[in-house]
């Protein structure tokens, strides 16, 4: 029995135990409807009026919209919308469940924002997860590495690591040392796939570019690059190294991972086991035709503890609709950063000197600007200026204890043309 075979039945027997086979049974559903979404329509628009109809009967936010004759008749809502109505959003009985899980998220508007999942939404996101796996060649409990922004954030036992054979390794900085050790550190687990940020991998790209990496030992299946976009240069560069395909997802810590490329060159397949999507017109609330840009509004369909209904993130996208019911997100337009530095040159992944924000919802908006190698100017929208020194101290441990801080405080940050905060901007030269 191969590795994977004896963590994948000790897998299946703690999911019985656990979750009554939640995880697997879902797992094996995802597969079912997104190999014939026609076939399984009933069985997701079921699930599409379950959500809605516990949101009218238990969700303070959501009670007047109980006469309601399909998803139009909800409003659609932003993060800020969701944030201000947190408490009547949020569903009491669910409330101080202990087998929640709370998402923190800075978000790509620069926006803090808490959700909380239900134990069946978190089983659900497993198993997409298995799912996307599974489409880029990696059977569930073959090695994955997840390359991470900071441990201690997202920190797992290694007892689940390996009961899982899903591995972390932090990625903090983008300098030819710490390329260098990560690559390495990555081997030793000799993964079939590895999965990181596009801009981890845009770092890691250029390394190799450049003919600093060594010879490649690992036998892969598959990389996946997520949040921001995959570059055309980064994929082929990734791709040629590792010898693998080289796959883009499509996600948000608030929702989950809802679209991935599968190798078709169709774009994003979109997740509509689990997701609701609409594809809205830019100046009206009106579904855009196939081949129309528009602006990205999601229905969770397992979220009942905090429901997430028409939620606009503010990606735009262009949908591509397939005779056999397969949808497709092409040319999706997210969120635009810049690279951060250290006060000594060193490239600091832009999540790093972001993530210790993530759990401070009475921060509306935030903004790192860096003027040279030393100064740096934080935008807030908060009426709370009490956060300063702990900004500072986080702040320093990631670009420098030389660097120095300036505070800005504003009503609004101005938002790009694809309606998001750019959280990160900086003025050197090199970037």
């Amino acid at each position: 029995m191969t590795e994977r075979e004896e963590k994948w039945n000790a897998f299946v027997e703690y999911d019985i135990r656990e979750n009554n086979s939640l995880i697997v049974n879902q797992y094996e559903e995802i597969q079912n409807i997104m190999e014939n979404p026609l076939k399984y329509k009933a069985t997701v628009d079921g699930y599409l009026y379950g959500v809605l109809k516990n949101a009218t009967l238990h969700s303070e936010f959501y009670k007047s919209f109980d006469k309601f004759k399909s998803l139009q008749d909800f409003p659609i809502v932003n993060k800020e919308i969701l944030k201000q109505n947190w408490d009547k959003v949020i569903i009491q009985e669910y409330k101080e469940r202990t087998d929640n899980k709370e998402k923190h998220t800075s978000g790509s508007t620069g926006t803090p924002f808490r959700v909380v999942w239900d134990h069946r939404k978190h089983c659900r996101m497993i198993s997409d997860a298995k799912y996307w796996a599974k489409l880029g060649g990696c059977e569930s409990h073959e090695r994955v590495v997840c390359l991470v922004v900071e441990k201690k954030k997202h920190y797992v036992p290694m007892e689940k690591q390996e009961r899982d054979n899903v591995y972390t390794i932090n990625c903090g900085y983008f300098d030819d040392d710490s390329i260098g050790k990560l690559l390495l550190e990555i081997q030793k687990y000799n993964p079939k796939c590895i999965i990181g940020y596009s801009s981890m991998w845009d770092a890691v790209a250029n390394y190799i570019y450049e003919g600093k990496a060594g010879i490649c030992n690992m036998e892969l299946y598959s990389i996946m690059a997520e949040a921001e976009g995959l570059k055309e240069r980064t994929r082929e560069i990734l791709s040629n190294y590792f010898k693998c395909p080289v796959y883009s997802r499509y996600g948000n810590e608030e929702c989950g991972s809802m679209a991935q490329e599968d190798g078709s060159g169709n774009g994003h397949i979109l997740n509509t086991a689990s997701y609701h999507f609409e594809i809205l017109k830019m100046d009206k609330d009106e579904p855009a035709e196939d081949g129309e840009i528009g602006r990205v509004v999601i229905t969770d369909l397992f979220n009942y503890a905090f429901p997430i209904i028409r939620y606009e993130n503010g990606d735009l996208a262009v949908r591509e609709t397939l005779t056999d019911g397969h949808i497709y997100l092409k040319d999706v337009v997210g969120r635009k950063v810049d690279m951060l530095y250290t006060t000594d040159g060193k490239m600091v992944n832009w999540l790093r000197g972001l993530i210790f924000l993530k759990d401070f919802d009475d921060i509306k908006q935030f903004q790192i600007i860096q003027e040279d190698y030393t100064h740096f100017i934080w935008i807030l929208n908060t009426k709370n200026h009490s956060y300063e020194d702990m900004i500072i101290k986080e702040s320093k441990e990631v670009f420098g204890e030389n660097a120095e801080f300036k505070f800005e405080y504003v009503d609004e940050i101005p938002k790009l043309a694809s309606g998001k905060t750019q959280m990160t901007v900086c003025k050197i030269k090199e970037n």
